[in-house]
Protein backbone atom coordinates (compact mmCIF):
# COMPACT_ATOMS: atom_id res chain seq x y z
CA UNK A 1 0.00 0.00 0.00
CA UNK A 2 1.42 3.21 -1.00
CA UNK A 3 1.47 6.86 1.56
CA UNK A 4 -1.65 8.93 0.78
CA UNK A 5 0.78 11.85 0.32
CA UNK A 6 3.12 10.11 -2.36
CA UNK A 7 5.96 8.76 -0.45
CA UNK A 8 5.89 5.64 -1.84
CA UNK A 9 5.21 1.89 -0.40
CA UNK A 10 4.09 1.99 3.33
CA UNK A 11 5.99 -0.79 6.04
CA UNK A 12 3.43 -3.18 8.07
CA UNK A 13 3.77 -2.28 11.67
CA UNK A 14 2.55 -3.97 14.71
CA UNK A 15 0.78 -1.79 17.24
CA UNK A 16 0.00 -3.66 20.21
CA UNK A 17 -1.78 -6.33 18.99
CA UNK A 18 -2.72 -4.58 15.35
CA UNK A 19 -0.84 -5.09 11.97
CA UNK A 20 -0.60 -1.57 10.15
CA UNK A 21 0.77 0.54 7.33
CA UNK A 22 3.08 3.23 8.23
CA UNK A 23 4.93 5.56 6.10
CA UNK A 24 8.63 5.51 7.27
CA UNK A 25 8.83 9.48 5.48
CA UNK A 26 5.78 11.16 6.78
CA UNK A 27 5.28 8.84 9.86
CA UNK A 28 1.60 8.98 8.75
CA UNK A 29 -0.43 5.95 9.21
CA UNK A 30 -3.70 3.59 7.63
CA UNK A 31 -5.80 2.22 10.00
CA UNK A 32 -8.55 -0.56 8.32
CA UNK A 33 -11.99 -0.35 10.09
CA UNK A 34 -11.83 -1.95 13.12
CA UNK A 35 -8.19 -1.26 13.88
CA UNK A 36 -8.63 2.40 16.09
CA UNK A 37 -10.61 0.45 19.07
CA UNK A 38 -8.01 -2.52 18.52
CA UNK A 39 -5.10 -0.28 18.91
CA UNK A 40 -6.89 1.50 21.67
CA UNK A 41 -7.53 -1.72 23.52
CA UNK A 42 -11.07 -0.87 23.37
CA UNK A 43 -13.21 -3.33 24.66
CA UNK A 44 -15.57 -4.84 21.20
CA UNK A 45 -18.51 -1.89 22.40
CA UNK A 46 -16.22 0.50 21.82
CA UNK A 47 -15.75 -0.46 18.26
CA UNK A 48 -19.68 0.04 17.56
CA UNK A 49 -19.72 3.34 18.34
CA UNK A 50 -17.11 4.75 17.08
CA UNK A 51 -18.43 4.94 13.06
CA UNK A 52 -21.05 7.27 15.34
CA UNK A 53 -18.91 9.60 17.16
CA UNK A 54 -16.56 10.10 13.71
CA UNK A 55 -17.24 13.27 12.59
CA UNK A 56 -16.97 13.72 8.85
CA UNK A 57 -15.89 17.29 7.53
CA UNK A 58 -15.28 18.07 3.56
CA UNK A 59 -13.24 16.40 1.06
CA UNK A 60 -9.68 16.88 1.30
CA UNK A 61 -8.88 17.62 -2.40
CA UNK A 62 -5.43 15.64 -3.55
CA UNK A 63 -5.58 12.73 -0.80
CA UNK A 64 -7.03 9.56 -1.88
CA UNK A 65 -8.21 6.62 0.02
CA UNK A 66 -4.68 3.91 -0.76
CA UNK A 67 -7.47 0.76 -0.44
CA UNK A 68 -9.95 2.06 -2.83
CA UNK A 69 -8.87 5.39 -3.99
CA UNK A 70 -12.04 6.82 -3.22
CA UNK A 71 -11.68 11.14 -1.64
CA UNK A 72 -10.53 11.31 1.94
CA UNK A 73 -12.35 13.36 3.97
CA UNK A 74 -11.55 15.22 6.81
CA UNK A 75 -12.43 14.17 9.84
CA UNK A 76 -12.18 13.92 13.48
CA UNK A 77 -12.66 11.45 16.83
CA UNK A 78 -13.00 13.15 19.98
CA UNK A 79 -10.73 15.84 18.95
CA UNK A 80 -8.44 13.72 17.53
CA UNK A 81 -7.79 14.96 13.69
CA UNK A 82 -7.23 12.33 11.07
CA UNK A 83 -8.59 11.39 7.93
CA UNK A 84 -11.35 8.86 6.68
CA UNK A 85 -12.61 6.90 3.54
CA UNK A 86 -16.34 7.13 3.36
CA UNK A 87 -16.53 4.26 1.12
CA UNK A 88 -14.32 1.66 2.87
CA UNK A 89 -14.24 3.05 6.70
CA UNK A 90 -10.16 3.18 6.36
CA UNK A 91 -8.65 6.03 8.58
CA UNK A 92 -5.15 7.98 8.03
CA UNK A 93 -3.88 9.66 10.69
CA UNK A 94 -0.99 11.89 10.55
CA UNK A 95 2.06 10.96 12.69
CA UNK A 96 1.22 13.43 15.08
CA UNK A 97 -2.23 12.52 15.32
CA UNK A 98 -1.04 8.68 15.55
CA UNK A 99 1.63 9.78 18.63
CA UNK A 100 -1.22 11.15 20.40
CA UNK A 101 -3.38 7.88 20.49
CA UNK A 102 -0.28 5.64 21.20
CA UNK A 103 0.20 8.13 23.97
CA UNK A 104 -3.53 7.80 25.17
CA UNK A 105 -3.34 4.05 24.78
CA UNK A 106 0.04 3.55 26.48
CA UNK A 107 -0.51 1.64 29.74
CA UNK A 108 -0.26 3.79 33.16
CA UNK A 109 -1.91 6.69 31.05
CA UNK A 110 -4.26 8.37 33.54
CA UNK A 111 -5.86 10.98 31.45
Amino acid sequence: MNCIDGHGEMLVRHVFDVQIDHCHDCGGTWLDPGEIARSLHAPPAYEEGVDKRIVMGVADMGRSCPRCVAPLMRAHLDGLPMHRCRQCRGTWLDSDSMERTMAFSSPGNTS
